[in-house]
């Protein structure tokens, strides 16, 4: 912290930043630990600094209309005194100003990533020495739930052209959604029962996943209870699902290799091993702690220590 306000009085006390920041009549706002506002220029364009000293000029307060040649001055007056101080700088450009992409990409800025009506660009400051930056949403996350009742697993067909193999219900996890919840939310969809969330039993990692835009995949297979509910009738999802049926895993390991999905398949002595010796032999539990970058609570998922298996 103390690091990030040295490059933060380095960069304002620059006499010719001075200068021109009178020029350009910003007004200075202080906020947050990680991304500490410096000023607002007179056309929108709104400065901070990141966490690793970066400038970051954000134009969602830039009206439509506004002289893109003022907007872009102001622009260059960030970054060209940000060059001892900052190793990037970012610039957050609505999508009503779409069209000042072209002069940033005149000027060494290159698309980092876009979503919904954002697109953000980036640019490395230090010629010379190879980026840091790091590309944006290189994984997706999806979630499988292994509904267990007695000796009895939940399975899944989907609808396809084709017959589809027995899977264990699951899907993408939205964003900010919790492991636990994301398999739940996707069991009660596709099976149409209310489950609770026990467990993490394993995860499966896919590189340049068709399904996921070619990024890499986390499918994080989590064990699920009925919560004390006696077994109902599992009702297919009309839209995604063609049948549904509670299954042993001996029933499900004399089906021929193709019927049966390759994650459940691998993860049927898993879950054999869990009902022969009780699953907390093999269970990720979740535990909670605190982030170090924000003041929410995240979850760390491991093994009971010794001592606490039961």
């Amino acid at each position: 912290m103390h690091s990030l306000m040295l490059r933060c009085c380095r960069l304002i006390g620059s006499a010719n930043f001075l200068t021109r920041l009178a020029q350009s009549t910003p007004v200075a706002v202080s906020n947050s630990n990680y991304n500490k506002r410096l000023l607002t220029y007179a056309s929108g364009v709104a400065m901070t600094t990141d966490r690793y000293g970066g400038v970051m000029l954000d134009l969602s307060a830039v009206n439509e209309g506004t002289d893109e040649d003022l907007v872009m001055e102001h622009i260059r007056d960030a970054v060209s005194n940000s060059l001892t101080v900052a190793p990037a700088a970012w610039v957050r450009v609505p999508l009503h100003l779409s069209s000042l992409t072209t002069h940033l990409a005149v000027d060494g800025f290159r698309y980092h990533h876009a979503e919904g009506y954002y697109a953000t660009l980036v640019k490395w400051l230090r010629p010379g020495r190879p980026s840091k930056v790091p590309r944006f949403g290189t994984h997706q996350l999806g979630v499988a739930g292994l509904l267990i009742d007695g000796r009895f697993v939940a399975g899944a067909q989907t609808k396809k052209p084709h017959q589809s193999p027995w899977k264990l219900p699951g899907g993408v996890a939205d964003l900010g959604e919790e492991i636990g919840d994301a398999a739940v939310r996707e069991v009660a969809e596709e099976t149409g029962i209310a489950a609770r969330f026990e467990s993490v039993l394993a995860f499966r990692h896919h590189h340049w996943h068709p399904m996921a835009f070619n990024r890499s995949d986390f499918y994080v297979l989590c064990r699920l209870s009925l919560d004390g509910q006696r077994r109902g009738e599992l009702k297919p999802c009309p839209d995604e699902i063609s049948k549904v049926d509670w299954l042993t895993v001996s029933q499900l390991d004399a089906l021929p290799t193709e019927e049966v999905a390759p994650i459940l398949r691998a993860s049927l002595p898993l879950i054999r091993l869990g009902l022969r010796n009780g699953f907390k032999t093999v269970d990720m539990q979740r535990f909670a702690l605190h982030s170090l970058y924000t003041a929410k609570r995240v979850s760390l998922y491991h093994r009971p220590l010794l001592g606490e298996v039961e």
